[in-house]
């Protein structure tokens, strides 16, 4: 049977404090789609990530116990989501979405100009170009709002 991300062996919960060198390593390996810049990979971006982990702004979704995704959710822009290669295309990162917009009513979002799946993501679950966010860099500025 094919490992989908509904599988009874995945669960997308709150990040602990602990896994946040979990969380890191994983926002660290996806650096290249994210991207993040070579500074990242420093003791302060640690803290940085266990710091959100203990105000309960990442969601992990663990397979067999392992963090295979990671979502920083800052009240109600999707900051990051970044799946482990591998487990990538099986839904982990709608699960995501889906899980955010199930808690707010109206969610942003940015994407890299590159990262093409995640700006396909996006789009496929709503999420429009934001005029009042747009951004004169690489990047690309997305809004949500639930319709009744």
């Amino acid at each position: 049977m094919p490992w989908v991300a509904h599988s009874p062996t995945i669960r997308l919960e709150c990040a602990r404090v602990a896994d946040a060198p979990e969380v890191f390593a994983l926002l660290w390996e996806c650096r290249h789609e994210i991207p993040l810049a070579d500074t990242f990979d420093s003791p302060e971006h640690v803290e940085w990530v266990r710091d959100h982990c203990r105000r309960k702004r990442f969601f992990v979704v663990r397979y067999e116990g392992a963090i295979v995704g990671a979502m920083l959710l800052k009240p109600t822009e999707l900051f990051y989501i970044a799946v482990r290669e591998g487990f990538r295309q099986r839904g982990i990162g709608r699960r995501f979405v889906r899980y955010a917009e199930k808690r707010w009513g109206t969610l942003t979002a940015k994407a890299h100009q590159g990262n093409h799946r995640s700006i396909a993501l996006l789009k496929s679950e709503g999420f429009r170009p934001d005029p009042v966010r747009a951004l004169r860099s690489e990047w690309e500025a997305f809004i949500w709002t639930r319709t009744k």
